[in-house]
């Protein structure tokens, strides 16, 4: 029972974050370059303080949940498991690399180039998340 609920902390966390991902995606970055360059710097600073509220409990959850379950036979040898863990890694490497960079650099002026490759290169994580969604559903069946 408890490795079920386990998967199942995890199915949640990572749909959570499939909902978050494409609303930021779809809605909340491409507005960033209406925001005007007097504000943005200001903006920029409460979006990444507050989006941090909402996301790092979920983050955090898929993360932790995905190190447990990988410490069952069950689940390491599962390959959907393992492609969805795989899609796990590219997010956390794309938001490393790609995300977290873009915001610290818009966190001095908007920059139109920045503005397009944070959108551009979010579609990495957007559409990670979404398969492992469907990966781990397939699981649960």
């Amino acid at each position: 029972m408890e490795t079920e609920l386990v998967f199942h902390i995890h199915l949640l966390c990572t749909h959570a974050m499939i909902g978050l991902i494409w609303f930021v995606q779809v809605v909340h970055y491409p507005m960033f370059d209406n925001v005007g360059e007097k504000e943005f710097t200001n903006y920029q600073i409460r979006h990444m303080r507050l989006t941090t509220y909402v996301v790092s409990p979920f983050m955090i959850g898929e993360f932790i949940t995905l190190f447990w379950l990988f410490s069952i036979p069950e689940y390491y040898s599962n390959q959907l498991f393992l492609v969805s863990s795989g899609l796990f890694v590219l997010i956390w490497v794309s938001t490393a690399t790609l995300q977290v960079p873009c915001h610290n650099r818009l966190l001095q002026s908007f920059e139109p180039y920045v503005h397009r490759k944070l959108v551009c290169s979010n579609w990495i994580r957007t559409i990670a998340w979404s398969l492992r969604g469907i990966l781990l559903i397939m699981m649960s069946v």
